[in-house]
């Protein structure tokens, strides 16, 4: 009920926006072919990152069988409650600023614009880490109390579980910031590989 309704609600949404892009003077015309519309590069870049994808995937396998390995989803559990927490400002503070930065870096790289792109990763890399550090630092710190706080319902035991599991992972949260800015960057100038 709730995947239909929302698919029946984009749905409309589109096609309201019918009625000024037809008004503007716009008429469809399907072409149909591929050739000279840019899906080479497109295509090299999809391969290397559904190849990324695949073995990802492989890690998350191996990963949920090992927290699952004692026969209960307690690790499982508090995995992905400590994951959760650790990619919530990564979602909300890294993925906004390097997609801000983005389009910079792209221009910047169809420009051959070594400067102007170097500088565009600098921003990145600093911001992220300007923004991501002190998270870092006060998750370490408040990470017993911030688990408590946002999962009220748990024992002691599992709260303590969730905020040591979520500290070990915030170690990491700024390199993993870095790695996205990184990745962005390869990005821009269409080399997923």
């Amino acid at each position: 009920l709730l995947g239909g309704s929302l698919t029946v609600g984009v749905a409309i949404q589109a096609l309201i926006l019918l009625i000024p892009l037809y008004r503007t003077g716009f008429r469809y015309r399907p072409r149909f072919g591929f050739r000279g519309v840019g899906l080479g590069s497109a295509s090299r870049v999809a391969m290397w990152t559904f190849a990324a994808l695949a073995v990802s995937q492989v890690g998350l396998v191996v990963q949920s069988k090992v927290l699952t390995s004692t026969g209960t989803a307690t690790g499982k559990l508090l995995y992905d409650s400590a994951f959760l927490l650790f990619m919530t400002p990564h979602g909300l503070i890294t993925v906004s600023l390097v997609t801000a930065l983005f389009t910079s870096m792209s221009r910047a790289a169809a420009r051959k614009d070594g400067e102007a792109f170097r500088g565009d990763v600098r921003r990145g890399l600093s911001l992220t880490g300007i923004a991501t550090i002190p998270i870092m630092v006060g998750t370490l710190i408040l990470g017993t109390s911030l688990a408590a706080l946002l999962f009220p319902r748990n024992t002691i035991e599992t709260t303590n579980s969730i905020g040591h599991v979520m500290a070990a992972m915030m170690l990491g949260l700024p390199a993993f910031g870095f790695y996205y800015v990184a990745q962005r960057a390869f990005f821009a100038f269409e080399d997923a590989k």
